[in-house]
């Protein structure tokens, strides 16, 4: 079988997402090998993950890998599903550290450790720290250093709780899912994805007011922090850091147009 026949009868959702992760394949290269036929091993994976996601297992976890910023992750049901809102966060991180220039960054909530560990590989001069109150998620989290040859430390840690020292960025994807929304989200999502790492408390808040109250113990003077937040909660997180002393604040909109990021400065500095 041709991977262009595979690709017209199978009965997953995205057939093309399926043969590019499970195969290594970009687009291009998907292709030139449409009219070739699937090596047989290559059939049998396809064939086995298949099945895992018609049974309602979402893509990544049935690979146990997802790409993120040009880069491949383990991941599995310990950790959420790396997504592309999140290279956004990553992509203002990275403008704001000079290729050469020796940054502190910690990364609050890592999960699969994609964003922190993507900013260490793309700014190798810089020094990273990943926290995650689970145990789980920091284990994914080393096994993709590991595969990515980048070196971090990790802390087991409730936020700032077990974090000593100060940084010059603090870069954070916390859980900003309202309480009583989590049972409308996709059946992939509250089925298989760790809840702990989407629960937000009842209004979707609950991290950043802890964020925002704690995260200038933690900044130098001028240091500055990125964080994901939902589409509606620009204005409310603003607010938050502004009232603990933050300023120079900017908001950046995903390619829906919708608020991704709040980015602030320690101190009023804003550059």
């Amino acid at each position: 079988m041709t991977y262009r026949t595979y690709l017209k009868n199978s009965k997953v959702p995205d057939p093309k997402a399926l043969v590019l992760y499970a195969a290594d394949f970009d687009l291009s290269e998907l292709v030139l090998k449409l009219d070739e036929e699937i090596p047989e091993e290559m059939f049998r994976k396809l064939e086995e993950v298949s099945q895992k996601v018609l049974s309602g297992l979402p893509l990544q976890y049935a690979l146990r890998k997802a790409p993120f910023y040009g880069f491949w992750f383990q991941v599995d049901e310990r950790v959420l599903i790396p997504r592309f809102d999140s290279e956004i966060l990553v992509n203002e991180v990275l403008k704001a550290i000079p290729e050469e220039e020796t940054v502190s960054v910690l990364d609050l909530c890592t999960g699969s450790g994609c964003i922190g560990l993507c900013i260490k590989a793309l700014r190798p001069e810089s020094s990273a720290v990943l926290t995650d109150v689970s145990e789980d998620a920091l284990s994914v989290a080393k096994e993709n250093a590991a595969r990515l040859s980048v070196q971090a430390e990790f802390i087991k840690s409730d936020l700032f709780s077990a974090v000593d020292g100060v940084f010059d960025v603090i870069v954070s994807n916390p859980p900003y899912i309202r309480t009583e929304e989590i049972g409308t989200l996709d059946d992939e999502v509250k089925d298989h994805e760790p809840r702990l790492a989407l629960d937000g408390g009842a209004d979707g808040l609950k991290f950043y007011r802890r964020i925002a109250r704690e995260a200038g113990k933690h900044l130098k003077n001028g240091g500055k922090i990125f964080l994901e937040i939902g589409y509606d909660e620009g204005a409310s997180v603003s607010e938050l850091l502004e009232n603990a002393g933050f300023g120079g604040f900017r908001t950046v909109k995903d390619l829906a147009g919708k608020d991704r990021v709040v980015a602030a400065c320690w101190n009023n500095w804003n550059n």
